[in-house]
Parts: structure tokens; sequence; C-alpha cells
């Protein structure tokens, strides 16, 4: 049975390494980097509306 498990394991493994050799851990770095991308992606979309917001507010300050 454990032959019938390793290689899909192994490659998950392999994938997991490649993808992920910048993060810390390099078992499951795929998800990990996944995750780390959207946090990414959120933190710019969290920074652009409040950068927004700011132009707006100095824009009522300057009328």
């Amino acid at each position: 049975m454990a032959d019938v498990v390793s290689p899909n394991k192994r490659r998950l493994a392999a994938a997991a390494y490649m993808s992920g050799k910048s993060s810390a851990s390099e078992n499951g770095g795929l998800f990990l980097t996944l995750r780390q991308r959207k946090r990414k992606h959120r933190r710019k979309e969290l920074e652009m509306a409040s950068k927004k917001k700011v132009s707006l507010d100095t824009e009522t300050v300057a009328k």
C-alpha cells in the first residue's frame, strides 16, 4: 500500500519544494505561497483604498 501512495506524495513534495524554496517551510510551500500571494494582494487593495480616502479628504479640505 505504501508503494501506491509514495509516488503521488513524492510529486506533491517536489512541487511544494520547487514553488516554495523562498518560503520558510519546504513542505506545503505551494499552499503557503498561494496564501501569501492572496494576503499581499489584499494588503495592496487596502493601501489603495486608504490612499483614495486620503486624497478625497485633502480635496474636501482644499475646497
